[in-house]
């Protein structure tokens, strides 16, 4: 793998002769026109009279003239050219694919192109300065190539090449293929080296040697015997089985002998002649393919196949495979004898017989088939066998068929055929797989049935049970049929499993076990499940137990039926559950409306009650007032008297005790009639109607107006009532009376949930400045509100204190008046832990106080 290494070229390349002419003859007239201006100069500017010292300022002055004119004309263009040269040569060594490695006289890298930093797996500045026994390895035994030597380079000295290994920079050895040559670049001698990588060249070998030993392997392995010829009678190849099949003498295959090989295998059949007749035909013929059966005179018979062996599109010769078929020939002739017989003894069975290929393809039908079919036999054969099934079988026959053959089992189906003269008959069709040897699919063979009178039997049967099982299914009532004797479900209708919540497949074959009371399912026993023909039960009403665990109220009818000829026993139940609910909400609701109508009746009576208190307590106001001035009066009087005469009686008091305890008496008579007051006229808020008035509400002073209403209640419940107001609340929109509603009704449930009078009850007011919403909290820590009710307690007239006098209108009347307000109340409940109800309602303030703190801890003991 010689490379010359590009020399300096001559300047013919870069410069034309002319070119070169014309810039000698341009700087031999430069220096003709500098001597002669020197001579004509250098006298009058320089006078001199010695001879060298004009010979010298003539040359000074021609080397300062002409120097730049010299570079400018010839030396620039030869350093262009070189350059020029040396980056073409770079650039050339960058394109060779193959690595182009330069040594110095120490073998040292002194450069190399991409393709060496590639193989290498090291970059060029790595590479270069580094010795070449670093990255490439040679076997013992090779020429000596990276030896020191100082001889001139030979340019007829030969190119060593060899195979040699490279280390990359990873550690990885990799196989090479190495030319060296000596050359002069730049003056001195290099060495080069040019390097191939060899790695996808020796995988690209193997994988044809494991190409060659596959097919050997297949060509020995394969059952066929095997002969490759050329065209020009050559033995190319062969297997084992050829050999033994028509046991060839060794020594005609191992000399590749083709005549002696073609005579013996002559010899061999039962006619010669024509054996070789044929071979000599099908070697003319080079683009024929044959497929042959061959007669031995031994009795075997042999199949032959001949087809052209072709090497990148050119026929080369002649490929031949022999197999011995002899069972199998001799097999069919015997099975074609034994469907001689079959078909004789079909034609005669008096059901229909019918036999298909592995696809299906029909092969033979008998005379039943057609008589059912309708059509003859030749009709049948192939695919025509399908245009006699009723087109609405046919794709439920196709998808069965495939199905069976998918699952490896008998093909099985009641399907019909539909005559040309439109009779339709009803078969039972079965059909089972036909293997082979191999346990493959040869064919399908099957029978069909006349089913015709069965199917006109089940017909009207089904018609029957059609009218009762739709009775069955859209009865209203619930339906249940149990086996005579015991309370075993045979079948139930929808409306039984929307009923019980249980699935038809749940129920059927269970004992009916949903009553709430063994003493009901026992009674339900001997009354339904007991009963015999002509006897009926019912029961008005009995409550069972849903799936879920919910009560249901029904009442229950049963009586004998047949069914098919056996007896059940056909029980309905019907749901009376949301009729008694009906019933009981009825009687609830007329029991409200009383109760409401006391209310408003109590309310009337509340107002003329205030009126008719309110006037007598003006009274004893007025006169507390007068008393105490009176006293004030008097006092002095009293006290010079008691000076004059010492102690005396007053009313049975001595003054002593008198002149302290009277003022207190009038001052509590005067704040008890205030009281009473206030009460009265917060009673006569709360019970007035009319229209509704809107305003600026500060939510503590109406929790401290509905308290002074409650204070009674709280006294009576509970021991430790505690407020907490907010402080700088904002105000809230919304009408007082009804906010001191909300807050009654929440205090008042808060109470009557308590168990005792050490639970506490806590009321808070606040503002979330997030949402921007003044809060009512109302907590307790009574019974609670059980899970089963939680959903219902905002609902109108839903109570569970019905017997202590509630409407259960107080918590809907609640959510309806804080919706209004487009505020929200939430309740969070368990049983047995209490009960905090939390309230907000948006505020009209932009502002609050950045903090809520309690401004009233007191707990009210009265």
């Amino acid at each position: 793998m010689p490379v010359m290494i590009p020399q300096p070229r001559h300047n013919s390349d870069k410069l034309s002769a002319f070119a070169l002419l014309a810039r000698i003859i341009a700087v031999i007239l430069l220096v003709f026109v500098i001597e002669f201006a020197a001579d004509q100069l250098l006298p009058k500017l320089l006078p001199y009279s010695d001879p060298w010292a004009q010979v010298l300022a003539d040359s000074i002055l021609l080397i300062l003239f002409s120097a730049p004119f010299i570079w400018w004309i010839v030396f620039r263009p030869l350093r262009a050219a070189a350059l020029a040269e040396k980056a073409q040569f770079e650039h050339l060594l960058q394109q060779i694919v193959d690595a182009v490695i330069i040594l110095d006289e120490l073998n040292r890298l002194s450069s190399c192109n991409a393709a060496a930093e590639s193989i290498f797996g090291s970059s060029a500045e790595q590479l270069v300065g580094a010795p070449i026994q670093t990255i490439i390895a040679c076997p013992e035994g090779s020429p000596e190539l990276f030896g020191s030597s100082h001889e001139t380079a030979d340019a007829d000295k030969p190119v060593v090449r060899l195979d040699c290994f490279g280390l990359r920079g990873d550690g990885e050895r990799i196989p090479l293929s190495l030319s060296a040559s000596e050359a002069v670049y730049n003056g001195r001698r290099v060495r080069i080296l040019i390097v191939r990588d060899l790695t996808k060249i020796r995988v690209a070998e193997q994988a044809l040697e494991k190409s060659y030993a596959l097919l050997e392997a297949t060509l020995q392995s394969t059952a066929d015997g095997i002969l490759a010829v050329s065209w020009d009678r050559q033995i190319q190849l062969y297997n084992r089985q050829f050999v033994d099949l028509f046991r060839i003498p060794g020594n005609l295959m191992e000399n590749r002998d083709y005549r002696g090989m073609f005579e013996y295998l002559s010899g061999l059949m039962a006619v010669p002649a024509d054996f070789r007749t044929r071979v000599e035909e099908l070697y003319r013929d080079q683009h024929s393919i044959s497929h042959d059966i061959l007669l031995l005179a031994d009795g075997r018979i042999i199949e032959r196949h001949s087809q052209p062996q072709l090497v990148n599109g050119e026929s080369i010769g002649r490929v031949w495979s022999f197999s011995d078929s002899t069972d199998r020939i001799r097999a069919e002739r015997e099975l074609k004898q034994s469907e001689e017989r079959f078909r004789n003894l079909a034609d005669f069975a008096p059901v229909g017989i019918f036999e298909t290929d592995a696809t299906g393809n029909c092969i033979f039908v008998n005379r039943q088939w057609c008589r059912i079919a309708g059509i003859v036999p030749e009709q049948a054969l192939g695919r025509g066998w399908a245009t006699a099934l009723h087109p609405d079988d046919a794709q439920l026959i196709e998808d069965e068929w495939y199905e069976s053959v998918r699952e490896g089992r008998p093909f099985s189906l009641e399907y019909r055929f539909r005559t040309p003269d439109g009779r339709e008959n009803w078969v039972l069709g079965s059909a089972t797989a036909l293997r082979g040897s191999d346990e493959g699919i040869t064919g399908y063979l099957g029978i069909i049935i006349d089913i015709n009178e069965r199917k006109v039997a089940e017909s009207a049967l089904l018609e029957s049970e059609e009218r009762f099982r739709k009775v069955f299914e859209q009865s209203e009532d619930a339906i249940i049929l149990f086996l005579p004797g015991t309370c075993t479900i045979i079948d139930v209708n929808p409306t039984t499993e929307k009923l019980y919540g249980y699935s038809r497949e749940e129920l059927i074959g269970l004992h009916f076990n949903v009553f709430r009371s063994k003493d009901e399912y026992h009674e339900f026993i001997h009354a339904v499940c007991m009963l015999q023909e002509p006897q009926t039960s019912q029961f008005d009403h009995m409550i069972n137990v849903r799936k879920d665990g919910a009560e249901i109220h029904v009442s229950v009818r049963a009586k004998v039926i047949k069914l098919q000829g056996d007896e059940a026993i056909y029980c309905t139940l019907r749901d009376i559950t949301q009729r008694l609910q009906m019933e009981e909400e009825a009687r609830t609701i007329q029991s409200q409306l009383i109760h409401a109508n006391k209310m408003t009746s109590l309310g009337l009576l509340v107002a003329g009650i205030a009126h008719e208190i309110n006037n007598p307590n003006n009274y004893i106001m007025a006169n507390a007032q007068m008393l105490y001035r009176i006293w004030e009066d008097l006092d002095p009087l009293l006290r010079d008297e008691a000076a004059r005469r010492g102690d005396f009686q007053l009313g049975g008091l001595p003054y002593s005790r008198l002149e302290e305890a009277l003022p207190e008496m009038i001052t509590a008579i005067s704040e008890g009639a205030r009281r009473i007051k206030g009460i009265i006229g917060s009673l006569k808020s709360y019970s007035r109607q009319g229209a509704i008035v809107m305003g600026d509400l500060d939510i503590n002073q109406t929790v401290r107006a509905s308290l002074q209403l409650l204070s009674h209640h709280i006294n009576k419940y509970t021991d430790s009532f505690i407020v907490e107001l907010g402080e700088e609340l904002p105000a809230l929109r919304g009408n007082a009376q009804q906010l001191e509603q909300v807050i009654v009704n929440l205090v008042m449930n808060a109470l009557q949930s308590l168990t005792c009078r050490s639970q506490r009850i806590t009321l808070k007011t606040g503002y979330d400045k997030e949402n921007r919403a003044v809060c009512l909290t109302v907590a307790d820590e009574g019974c609670g509100i059980p899970d089963g009710v939680k959903a219902r307690i905002m609902e109108p007239f839903f109570t569970t204190k019905l017997d202590a006098g509630g409407t259960g209108l107080g918590l809907s009347i609640t959510r309806s008046i804080v919706l209004t307000y487009h505020g929200s109340i939430e309740v969070y409940s368990q049983a047995g832990q209490g009960t905090t109800v939390h309230v907000s309602l948006p505020a009209i303030a932009d502002t609050a106080a950045e903090a809520v703190l309690p401004a009233q801890g007191d707990a009210l003991h009265e």
